[in-house]
């Protein structure tokens, strides 16, 4: 009996003790990706000379029509750090010009739109970057 009161003490204190969470978790923003970063699940891209060479074209990314083309992106963090530097070059670094904000897919027809709103940093205004990443999904 004295054994079975001194394990209840034991867990009741042991969570006590336990950190709680404050508010709600803060996730790392998955677009900052570093380049020496690679895709575990993704082909070697970089050394294998089969897979197709990473490509970025199309338009300033303001509408679907002017989406900005991503083409051989063999992996998830290698799609996410190519639409990382594509906005840097619109808006400027990560973080201290902007950041995104929430991630929407669309499809229109048979071509894949992943949708990107960007708040500046400076001035608070969200701007919709579109994405065709059609070879992306079809790839996977």
């Amino acid at each position: 009996m004295k054994y079975l009161l001194l394990i209840a003490c034991i867990s009741i204190v042991g969570c006590s003790h336990t950190p709680e969470l404050s508010g709600k978790a803060e996730l790392p923003d998955p677009a900052v990706v570093s380049a020496e970063i690679r895709d575990p699940m993704a082909p070697d891209q970089y050394n294998d000379p089969s897979t197709p060479p990473l490509s970025v074209s199309g338009g300033d990314g303001s509408s679907f029509d002017q989406a900005i083309v991503i083409v051989g992106a063999r992996g998830r963090l290698i799609l996410l750090k190519t639409q990382a530097d594509a906005i840097s070059k619109l808006f400027g670094p990560q973080g201290e010009a902007w950041k995104i904000t929430s991630k929407q897919p669309e499809r229109q027809n048979k071509t894949c739109y992943e949708l990107l709103h960007v708040s500046l940093t400076k001035d608070g205004s969200v701007h919709t970057i579109y994405f065709d990443v059609t070879d992306y999904m079809e790839n996977l």
